[in-house]
């Protein structure tokens, strides 16, 4: 059994977040380093370094999508439409050259494929909130397409926004 040291994993955690921050894709040696450990000793605490990124995407996920469930609320549609928008992008362009860089590896692509049914799922029953008078169809429609132009810079939100609120006219 491989020995834990106490706050290693957390510092782990820290580090690739703020490296993340930075824009950086840390390796394992930087990270290793930076902790004070042996190389091998990080996978002690996860099983790869796409691992230790999954999980810092993932608790940053959880954050901004409870502050969205609270904000949402309270705006009206419009407004709610646009914060979701903004929150959503900001979260693709901090992560952006992390998930470039790891889409080449086959174990991300399915892990990714895997989890996005779920995540298009969270970004509809958000849009609900927003849009409750919708067909329940639309949802997860409108669910990807937001995604997507969250991810593109070269797709209109404006464009979609104004076609998804007109729905609430017909």
């Amino acid at each position: 059994m491989p020995k834990v040291i106490e706050g290693v994993r957390e510092s782990i955690l820290s580090f690739v977040r703020e490296s993340v921050k930075k824009g950086e894709n840390p390796t394992i040696e930087k990270i290793a380093r930076h902790c004070g450990i042996a190389n091998g000793t990080v996978f002690n605490y996860f099983p790869s370094k796409d691992m230790i990124l999954a999980t810092v995407i993932l608790e940053d996920w959880t954050a901004i999508f409870a502050h969205m469930e609270k904000k949402l609320p309270a705006a009206n549609k419009g407004e709610g439409l646009d914060f979701f928008y903004e929150s959503l992008k900001g979260f693709c362009k901090k992560y952006k050259e992390i998930w470039a860089s790891s889409y080449s590896d086959k174990g991300v692509q399915s892990a990714l494929q895997k989890r996005h049914v779920p995540l298009r799922d969270q970004v509809g029953a958000l849009l609900k909130q927003i849009l409750p008078s919708l067909s329940e169809a639309l949802y997860p429609i409108l669910a990807e397409t937001l995604l997507l132009l969250a991810r593109d810079d070269s797709l209109s939100y404006p464009v979609w926004k104004e076609a998804t609120l007109s729905l609430l006219t017909k």
